[in-house]
């Protein structure tokens, strides 16, 4: 089994338990999609700079709680933990954060372990790792380093464009690192930002490193691209919608769970199996509060498969 690196922000997603009051729940798309490779059974890794605040030692806790590899953390005295606070509306959400010169900003290349990968070792990462010069210089390094030792990068677009300067800054972001990935992720909203007309061979001509780009689609579920436009489709798995914070992330940490088991391989049809799967797994998270500690055990999604 090869292990999966997840490196980017960890936080605190606040999620409202009434009208006046918030409840702590672990998040940060980078640290969910580690938890969801851990609860299935994988080996995840998180990456990054977590501050040694109460919130961060939370964080830490909740981590270790589900299976999360925590090796390749650096604890910081100095910067403070990143707060989300989530507003839900018929189960889906929208953010507002905190987040100046905190903790996961200050990740450094310096963090950076030059050992940490073997071949077919899998790197992800998110666009917010990238919103600050320091922590952008970490992911270069961390990526030159996968592709050094013969990993695979996944790159999910993630867009939150109230956390950028300015909208150009956060595209100029993602689009210089969209031809490092050789699995790219983004939402039917992202893709028509990205690309106005939604063509995907424009998104592979700015990837030119990618074998496969998945296109999630909510209620309507997902499909999968290769460089000459073969797809699959599949629809999204019913459940009762309670908050679909970290659904995204589920989904593609099941399909980079498959990867690491060699269950799944960089090709349209050696990936359907593990979409059917991503997509039960995405289900289950959306069923209760939170994002994190929402994620699934093996056990329970072949309950349901």
């Amino acid at each position: 089994m090869s292990k999966v690196v997840s490196m980017g922000e960890c936080l605190i997603d606040f999620i409202p338990s009434s009208e006046t009051e918030y409840k702590a729940n672990p998040g940060g798309a980078p640290a969910n999609v580690c938890a969801c490779v851990s609860k299935l059974g994988g080996e995840g890794y998180y990456l990054g700079r977590v501050s040694t605040d109460s919130f961060g030692s939370f964080l830490m806790d909740e981590m270790k709680k589900s299976g999360i590899r925590l090796d390749y953390v650096t604890r910081d005295d100095i910067h403070k933990t990143t707060l989300a606070f989530v507003t839900l509306k018929n189960g889906e959400r929208s953010f507002s954060f905190y987040r100046d010169d905190t903790a996961d900003l200050n990740f450094d290349a310096q963090d950076v372990n030059s050992n940490m990968f073997s071949k077919g070792d899998i790197l992800h990462f998110c666009s917010l790792g990238l919103a600050s010069s320091t922590s952008r210089k970490a992911h270069a390094k961390a990526i030159m380093l996968a592709e050094k030792n013969g990993g695979i990068v996944s790159f999910d677009v993630n867009m939150r464009e109230n956390l950028w300067p300015s909208r150009k800054e956060m595209l100029d972001a993602i689009v210089g690192f969209m031809p490092y990935a050789d699995i790219i992720k983004m939402s039917q909203e992202e893709l028509a930002i990205l690309s106005p007309e939604e063509d995907i061979k424009s998104i592979f001509a700015i990837a030119d490193k990618a074998s496969l780009i998945f296109i999630t689609k909510g209620e309507e579920g997902s499909t999968v691209y290769s460089r000459d436009l073969n797809n699959y489709s599949v629809v999204a798995h019913k459940c009762d919608v309670v908050d679909t914070t970290g659904a995204g992330d589920a989904y593609i940490g099941a399909i980079l769970y498959k990867l690491s088991k060699g269950e799944a391989e960089l090709s349209v049809e050696n990936m359907k199996d593990a979409m059917q799967f991503a997509s039960v797994v995405s289900s289950l998270v959306c069923s209760s509060k939170g994002a994190l500690a929402s994620m699934p055990t093996l056990q329970k999604v072949k309950e349901i498969l």
